[in-house]
């Protein structure tokens, strides 16, 4: 798979000179940081390629990885056939403090900085 990454950073940096910013998707720092280098950019358009595991995170109900079976790919979890969704947010799927405060927007300011966003 890695070999199709970079097949495609090649196209896109060929075709009109792209900025091409190839990260571990599953990574919040690495999204954040990729997004703020995105957005500083003024010159020419930019493609994030979000390296990533299907099910990341994902366990059996023996508590053993679920991550990268086929099944997972298009469809939730329970459907997958396989995965243990409550162990698997259980176990794997903690937001931190510091993770929530990333995303979170309070609400009086959310129609703010939407407006002053779509007038950009």
């Amino acid at each position: 798979m890695l070999c199709r990454v970079r097949m495609w950073q090649k196209k896109y940096e060929a075709w009109g000179g792209w900025k091409v910013i190839s990260i571990n998707g599953n990574n919040v720092e690495e999204i954040r940081g990729a997004l703020k280098e995105a957005k500083a950019e003024k010159e020419r358009p930019t493609l994030i390629i979000g390296n990533t595991i299907m099910g990341f995170g994902a366990v059996k109900a023996d508590n053993s990885s679920f991550e990268s079976q086929v099944s997972t790919h298009g469809q939730p979890l329970s459907a997958a056939g396989g995965g243990d969704v409550a162990l698997t947010i259980k176990k794997s799927w903690v937001v931190t403090r510091k993770i929530r405060s990333l995303f979170y927007l309070k609400p009086k300011n959310f129609m703010k900085n939407a407006n002053r966003n779509l007038k950009r």
